[in-house]
């Protein structure tokens, strides 16, 4: 039975807009009953996820009405300064599945009004036999715990898309935004760069990225690394080298 607060999550295929995402993601809450829950869902794409985020947050902090152990509370209008600063911090918090332990903590930390809607992003899938075989995974939890992290990463992923522009990286590299794709891409970037080799890439040829540039993608490539474990166990547990989800309609 899935958890009501843990709603997991749909793979969205093709293009979408943060606009399509707030959508599904207001169609799923009512679905579920998850209106004043925190409900994740999964996009291939940080800068959409991003916008989605910081657009419900803006639909949401108008007024938001909280379930908490002791009653409802009612609220005073949230302080932009604060929403903007709790737009990281409280991803920090997402990991704990203890719905009451969740709510404790975004209590201490002055987050609780902040407890609506708050868009996460795990890159599962909302098929069944998907979710069974992820319950049922012994590493699972920790990889929910470690993809949360690269919600905190997005801001860095999205300077990952400044980079490639710059250094006109392949276009289909560009074009594939789904998290191992991009592991695999800047893998071999930073592989040839620890080879002294980086110089001789076509898209570098005139470039080479400067030393802060490459921090910021060996960051990125530590987070999204036991995305790319998990998704090679998971396919190979299926005996498919892609993820087929049927009956799931592409949004």
């Amino acid at each position: 039975m899935m958890r009501s607060e843990l709603l997991t999550i749909t793979l969205f295929n093709g293009k979408h807009t943060e606009g399509r995402i707030v959508e599904f993601t207001q169609h799923a809450a009512r679905e579920w009953n998850l209106e004043h829950k925190i409900v994740r869902f999964g996009s291939d794409n940080a800068v959409n996820m991003k916008k989605a985020f910081d657009t419900v947050l803006e639909i949401e902090h108008e007024l938001l009405e909280i379930d908490i152990d002791e009653g409802e509370d009612e609220l005073e209008p949230i302080d932009e300064m604060i929403l903007s600063d709790a737009r990281i911090s409280i991803f920090e918090y997402l990991s704990d599945t203890n719905l009451n332990s969740l709510t404790s903590k975004l209590r201490a930390a002055g987050l609780l009004p902040l407890w609506g809607r708050c868009v996460c992003l795990i890159q599962l899938s909302v098929h069944d036999f998907i979710q069974k075989q992820l319950r049922s995974h012994g590493s699972v939890n920790k990889f929910i715990i470690k993809a949360t992290q690269f919600v905190n990463c997005s801001r860095k992923s999205i300077q990952c898309g400044e980079i490639f522009l710059k250094y006109k990286f392949t276009l289909g590299a560009m074009n594939q935004t789904r998290w191992d794709s991009m592991y695999k891409m800047l893998k071999s970037i930073l592989d040839a760069e620890t080879k002294g080799c980086l110089k001789f890439l076509p898209s570098l040829k005139y470039l080479i990225p400067k030393n802060y540039e490459l921090a910021i993608l060996r960051e990125v490539v530590d987070v999204l690394e036991p995305i790319h474990l998990f998704t090679l166990e998971f396919e190979s547990s299926l005996g498919t080298s892609g993820i087929e989800i049927p009956g799931l309609e592409a949004l």
